[in-house]
């Protein structure tokens, strides 16, 4: 049992799977959470969308630069093949502090402002799940 989630940071589009979400969605801080689905065989669908969408991938990456129209069947797909999971009830857990070493002294973790709820929620057609514990 897993997760594959759909998300956007910018124009860029990741399409990956965790056994956590929590701290997943943590990590990433994405702009727009598109999907997340619960699945038994979350890295076969994950297979199947990477292979789908291989034109229009990064690299050696699971980042995308999807169209809106390949993005809405992405997370289509992705809702067939799965249980939609809202976010609103999933804590997401904080980065951990790094420790240098030889040092002995706590580095908070750098991070990039990011997008207000508001901007995140915003104009798109991807789902309005709120980032609870950001």
């Amino acid at each position: 049992m897993g997760f594959l989630y759909i998300v956007k940071n910018g124009d860029l589009t990741k399409i990956g799977i965790t056994t956590n979400i929590g701290r997943r969605m943590g990590q990433l801080k994405p702009s727009k959470i598109c999907t997340v689905v619960e699945l038994e065989e979350a890295r076969s669908l994950e297979k199947k969308l990477h292979k789908r969408f291989k034109g229009s991938r990064l690299p050696q990456s699971e980042y995308f630069r999807l169209s809106d129209s390949s993005l809405r069947k992405a997370c289509a797909q992705a809702m067939e093949a799965g249980v939609p999971i809202s976010l609103e009830k999933v804590p997401l857990e904080k980065a951990k502090t790094q420790v240098k070493k030889g040092r002995g002294r706590a580095k908070p973790p750098r991070a990039a402002p990011g997008p207000s709820q508001q901007e995140r929620l915003g104009r798109s057609h991807c789902q309005p799940w709120s980032l609870v514990g950001q």
